[in-house]
C-alpha cells in the first residue's frame, strides 16, 4: 500500500484529489480485510457482529472504518482546545463558531453540518456528532440547545 501511495504522491494531486484516492484506499482495505477473513468466500457473519466484543457474541475484529472516523473526530478536540489565535481564525473561516458550540453541547441536527463548505471539516463535524452519546435524562435535556437539535422536530406547513 505504501508503494501505491508513493506513486500517487509523485503526481502532485490537489488536496481534494488526494482525499478521493484515500476514500478508494479505505474501500479497498475494507474489501481486502473481508476477503482475508472469509478466505474469498461470502461472509457468514455480518460485519457489525464480528467487530463486537467476545462477551457480546463477536470476535473483536478490527473495524477499519471506525478507526478512520475516530481519527478524524479527534480533530474536533484539537479545534475546541487550541489556544493558537491564527489557527482559531482559520478554523472560523471554514466552520461557524456557533456550530462548534452546539456540537460541544451535543445532539446537533446533521442538516446544519451539511452547510459546511469544506469537506474535510464537514467530515470531522459529522463524525464527531455521530460519536456523541446523547443522554436522554430530564436533567441533561435541559442543558441541550433548542436550535438545530435533532431530537426536536417541528412540522412546517407551507401553503403554496
Amino acid at each position: 500500500m505504501e508503494t501505491l501511495l508513493n506513486i500517487w504522491q509523485s503526481r502532485n494531486l490537489s488536496l481534494k484529489g488526494k482525499i478521493i484516492i484515500l476514500k478508494q484506499v479505505v474501500d479497498t482495505v475494507c474489501d481486502r480485510i473481508t476477503k482475508f477473513i472469509w478466505s474469498g468466500r461470502r461472509p457468514k457473519i455480518k460485519h457489525n457482529v464480528i467487530i463486537q466484543d467476545i462477551h457480546n457474541g463477536g470476535l473483536k475484529a478490527p473495524d477499519f472504518v471506525s478507526m478512520v472516523k475516530s481519527s478524524k473526530a479527534i480533530w474536533m478536540k484539537r479545534i475546541m482546545t487550541t489556544k493558537n489565535l491564527k489557527l482559531k481564525a482559520m478554523i472560523n473561516v471554514f466552520i461557524n463558531p456557533l456550530l462548534v458550540e452546539n456540537l460541544i453541547q451535543g445532539n446537533l441536527c446533521t442538516d446544519f453540518i451539511m452547510n459546511t463548505q469544506n469537506d474535510f471539516y464537514k467530515q470531522i463535524l459529522l463524525y464527531w456528532n455521530e460519536l456523541q452519546v446523547v443522554k436522554m435524562e430530564p436533567g441533561s435535556l435541559l442543558n441541550q440547545t433548542l436550535w438545530y437539535n435533532r431530537s426536536i422536530v417541528t412540522k412546517v406547513n407551507i401553503k403554496g
